[in-house]
């Protein structure tokens, strides 16, 4: 199905930049005027930039050793990762991919100067670690020149807006349900500063960095086998 089909059909949304050509060279007045056909239909894109650069093997066997989380998840996945990492009959498919982060972060970057309605996710799969990916995928949007507004905007208005419930949760106001993240650093200013996480606020209930820290703890040890 191309962008134009379901665009025509009414999509809400579209997943992995899923009709652009992610494969080849893409001509600067091509890639204005599809997004701008997007912009115009308000179609919602989430990108996940960070799986396609992990399937592509942009992640080398020492960044993926230190990667933030990974000593959270079981010892079995983590060496199951690592054996995928390693296994060579994976290479023709990673150099089919390699390239296509590139191409990525300059479409995404078009989304942001034009204004369209941008989501965030890492997906899931290898070495795409849950919660932590987050990060890794906002480093992303950094890379290819995304505002940190429109960083933080897509993981919280954006999304509720593309539920249609923008009116119950998204934003900070009063009326609202709002799960909280307090932060050390203003992330308007650095989206790096969505990882200085101070505290969090869940169903009106506090949790200290301190107390996010020892949990965390108890997974790592249980983990590894230390429990």
């Amino acid at each position: 199905i191309t962008q134009e089909v379901a665009t025509e059909m009414g999509q809400l949304g579209i997943e992995h930049l899923r009709g652009f050509p992610l494969g080849q060279p893409i001509k600067p007045e091509t890639l204005q005027a599809s997004v701008s056909t997007q912009v115009k239909s308000g179609i919602f894109h989430c990108p996940t930039v960070l799986w396609y650069s992990v399937q592509g093997g942009n992640l080398k066997a020492e960044a993926a050793s230190k990667l933030a989380g990974i000593e959270f998840l079981p010892k079995e996945l983590r060496k199951e990762w690592s054996d995928w990492l390693a296994d060579p009959e994976h290479n023709d498919r990673r150099s089919r991919l390699k390239s296509l982060e590139t191409n990525m972060l300059t479409i995404v970057a078009e989304m942001d100067r034009q204004g369209a309605n941008l989501l965030i996710s890492a997906s899931d799969g290898t070495y795409v670690v849950p919660g932590f990916s987050f990060h890794e995928e906002a480093q992303l949007y950094k890379k290819a020149g995304v505002s940190a507004a429109s960083t933080l905007q897509a993981a919280t208005r954006n999304a509720a807006r593309f539920f249609g419930q923008e009116a119950q949760w998204g934003s900070v106001q009063v009326g609202l349900n709002a799960d909280l993240v307090l932060l050390t650093a203003n992330p308007l200013e650095d989206s790096d500063h969505l990882q200085e996480i101070s505290a969090v606020f869940v169903n009106g209930e506090h949790f200290s960095k301190a107390v996010l820290d020892a949990g965390l703890e108890r997974i790592r040890k249980r983990h590894n086998g230390e429990e």
